[in-house]
């Protein structure tokens, strides 16, 4: 019983903590990808260089 124990355990304590950082990973990119879909004042950081939304709304009233 003792080595089923010193085996078994550990590997399935190991594979339990690996499926759990698996599916916080997948909520955290699912989460962010939400996020990015729906319009918010919070510009992504790859767009640092391109107007701002604030610039955007005006120019689209401008038309």
């Amino acid at each position: 019983m003792t080595a089923f124990l010193s085996w078994y355990l550990p590997a399935i304590l190991g594979a339990l903590a690996a499926l759990a950082l698996l599916t916080l990973y997948l909520l955290l990119v699912l989460v962010r990808k939400r996020l990015r879909v729906r319009p918010g004042h919070r510009r992504p950081r790859s767009a640092k260089s391109g107007p701002t939304t604030a610039e955007i709304r005006r120019l689209r009233h401008e038309r």
